[in-house]
């Protein structure tokens, strides 16, 4: 554009290019730069990874309790404008996919798979993995969602969302209908059941707290922040987390009432080159098989001067 305001389109290209610099005799510094995830799976008994991508923006969901069979997102263009909710076994076998959504949690039995849509407003759907229909929740007043998971007893599920004007928090709904019900004030996101079912641990503005879901009062969980991402409850009570912002992503198990943290994993991208950041870590129940989701992105520079 003109200091007078004339605009004119000096180049079109294949993908968006970023000016970096500008010469005096009009020459641009340009790149392109070209986003990708990758899933890398290490399933139960095995002491390397695969990378289990489908295409080009796959993310890892959760794990069955036996660390067979993993669920997943895939994200790309060819899914369209919802995405698909995916399952796939760690032995590397053929995808299937359920239906479009973004992928959330798998039952305990397997026989189950929750996914959020992202329409507006956004629904949760339950797919069967065999045989059968998919199922919708009521979404009561709820317009968007954060995550969503499954009660150990696969009858529940555990909303976290927001509804309008008001802040996010979780809530807890029945699979065979009925509204959702707040389990916790506003401000706590990404819930996780404990292993009884009885408590959540959530994401708020100063770290990990933990909720009765029966009411009652709640409990920070001493020395963790904003930074720690849950993953799970451990089988002693304790929860897993790890920070997206570090490569390699650190797993830790962490006390809930004392903080002592203990280190469970390391998980880093064989290839490093050009790793953003470690999207998303899941555990099978035993801790025997995991995978994760890191993002990637691969830059071309390029020289743009006035064609010839």
């Amino acid at each position: 554009m003109t200091l007078d305001g004339r605009l004119r389109i000096a180049a079109e290209s294949a993908g968006g290019l970023t000016i970096l610099d500008v010469a005096p005799d009009g020459r641009w510094i340009a790149s392109r730069d070209d986003f990708f995830r990758d899933m890398p799976v290490q399933g139960p008994g095995e002491s390397t990874e695969r990378d289990l991508s489908w295409l080009d923006l796959s993310a890892a969901s959760s794990l069955s309790p036996d660390g067979k069979m993993l669920l997943f997102s895939e994200e790309s263009g060819s899914m369209g404008v919802n995405y698909a909710v995916c399952l796939r076994p760690t032995d590397g076998s053929a995808v299937v996919r359920l239906g479009e959504g973004s992928a959330q949690d798998l039952s305990r039995d397997g026989k189950w798979a929750l996914a959020v849509v992202p329409t507006s407003p956004q629904q949760i759907v339950l797919y069967p993995t065999g045989a059968g229909e998919p199922r919708r929740l009521e979404r009561g007043g709820l317009l968007g969602y954060d995550s969503a998971r499954f009660f150990p007893d696969g009858r529940r599920v555990l909303a976290c969302g927001h509804e309008a004007g008001r802040s996010v928090r979780c809530y807890q709904q029945s699979v065979d209908g009925g509204p959702p019900r707040p389990v916790t004030p506003e401000g706590a996101t990404r819930g996780e059941i404990s292993p009884d079912g009885r408590m959540v641990a959530a994401i708020t503005t100063e770290g990990v707290r933990v909720y009765p879901v029966a009411g009652g009062s709640s409990s920070a969980v001493p020395g963790t922040t904003a930074d720690d991402q849950l993953i799970r409850w451990d089988r002693d009570g304790s929860v897993l987390v790890f920070r997206n912002s570090e490569i390699p992503a650190t797993v830790e198990r962490v006390d809930v009432k004392t903080g002592k943290r203990d280190l469970v994993r390391k998980v880093v991208p064989v290839d490093p080159t050009g790793v953003l950041n470690v999207r998303s870590v899941v555990l099978s129940e035993d801790g025997g098989a995991h995978a994760y989701t890191f993002r990637r992105m691969l830059s071309h520079l390029f020289l743009v001067g006035e064609a010839k």
